[in-house]
């Protein structure tokens, strides 16, 4: 691939990142950090706004990591569209015209004046003047300040450290994909992932802590706390999404009565419900309504089964989004 298409290409990945953050303000990473969830968020950005896909191995070949092979032209097209121009050709012209307009100007260097020649008595009186003792004293005076900055911070950095529980107060959840998104004022969220035992730390000169906790199987809470020096761990109790766990009861779990259940997913569900499966391998998502998903859940063929929430929305007390992942039961 010559050199300035890689460029190009480089550039748009910054800009693919920067447009799919107006929709999730919450993702600062740049495109080859993406994880799980974000790639599946952008395969569903293809879909909605250029009516394109992509597979996860796709996208790990050619935007998580380095590679010296070009995507096909309509990978290109769908990309360039995406970021909001017209196509690949439309992408490339823009920005180098924009490299035209911003290269330097080549003007012809003006010579600095050259300084007098100092004459031998000159020469002779600088070089038996004692260097001053300011000079000398300096670098310990700037090793001060430093050593005392570090301590200042030191002292006023509070290092605060949160599990999460169930309501009974005991239990730690973990394994839930728990995130925790750090909220500042004037600033776009920062995202913080809990260790496998549910816990998470975080270390801030601030007086107080704002943050957001999330999970597919946990109801959504903001948190805010002062902090202090004495304090710096705590369990926080989260609620549980019953919703979401029903659901994921309903497809591992054997259940004779058929009509009851779906009368109760009838109940949940707004019939205006977008419900996205996001495939397992990574090859893209398939729609469905409220009607299609309940006639798949309540299917009794154990292939069907074994479906994980990834997300849900609600509207009063109905759920008007579903995105899940379903694995294959083996044999």
């Amino acid at each position: 691939m010559p050199a300035s298409e890689h460029n190009y290409f480089e550039i748009l990945k910054k800009e693919i990142a920067d447009t799919y953050r107006k929709t999730y303000p919450s993702c600062l990473a740049p495109v080859e950090e993406w994880k799980g969830q974000d790639i599946a968020n952008f395969q569903e950005e293809l879909i909605i706004k250029v009516k394109g896909r992509i597979s996860e191995k796709w996208f790990y070949t050619h935007l998580k990591s380095q590679n010296d092979k070009l995507p096909r032209i309509d990978m290109l097209n769908m990309l360039s569209q995406y970021a909001g121009y017209q196509d690949w050709r439309d992408f490339t012209n823009q920005k180098q015209d924009f490299t035209k307009e911003t290269q330097p100007k080549n003007e012809s260097a003006i010579p600095e004046p050259s300084a007098p020649i100092p004459s031998k008595e000159e020469k002779q009186e600088t070089a038996v003047q004692p260097k001053s003792k300011k000079y000398k004293a300096l670098p310990i005076i700037l090793a001060g300040i430093t050593v005392a900055l570090f301590l200042i911070l030191k002292e006023n950095s509070k290092q605060y450290r949160c599990c999460f529980v169930d309501l009974n107060g005991q239990t730690l959840i973990s394994n839930s994909k728990l995130e925790v998104r750090i909220l500042k004022d004037g600033e776009s969220p920062v995202a913080v992932y809990p260790d496998n035992s549910g816990c998470f730390e975080y270390k801030t000169k601030d007086e107080q802590l704002r943050f957001v906790v999330s999970s597919p199987y946990y109801k959504i809470d903001t948190i805010t706390r002062f902090l202090n020096r004495k304090q710096t761990e705590e369990k926080i109790k989260l609620q549980t999404n019953d919703y979401a766990l029903m659901i994921h009861y309903f497809s591992t779990s054997n259940i004779n009565d058929w009509k009851s259940r779906r009368n109760q997913l009838n109940d949940m569900i707004s019939k205006e419900a977008k419900i996205f499966q996001v495939y397992e391998n990574g090859n893209g998502m398939e729609l469905y309504n409220k009607e299609e998903f309940i006639n798949k859940i309540t299917m009794p063929i154990n292939s069907l089964k074994n479906i994980e929430i990834l997300e849900t929305n609600y509207n009063g007390n109905q759920i008007v989004l579903l995105r899940f992942i379903q694995t294959r039961v083996s044999k």
